[in-house]
């Protein structure tokens, strides 16, 4: 198994850390539109990405009146 240094972040996390538009659309935004255009359930999925996408929203709000 690799270890990976305990700072280590993912892509997604850096681009909110850096104020950039993250790849939530790309990945989790993708499954969740797949699942619901073949009726198949992910409400997990559904969750996370209703709670991530608001959360990134209105941090990026926040940013743009900071600026």
């Amino acid at each position: 198994m690799v270890h990976f240094p305990p700072d280590t972040t993912s892509s997604m996390q850096r681009d909110f850390l850096n104020h950039h538009k993250t790849e939530l659309d790309a990945l989790v935004g993708y499954v969740v539109r797949e699942a619901a255009a073949l009726n198949v359930p992910v409400p997990r999925y559904e969750k996370i990405y209703t709670a991530l996408k608001q959360q990134t929203t209105e941090f990026l709000n926040f940013a743009d009146s900071q600026k």
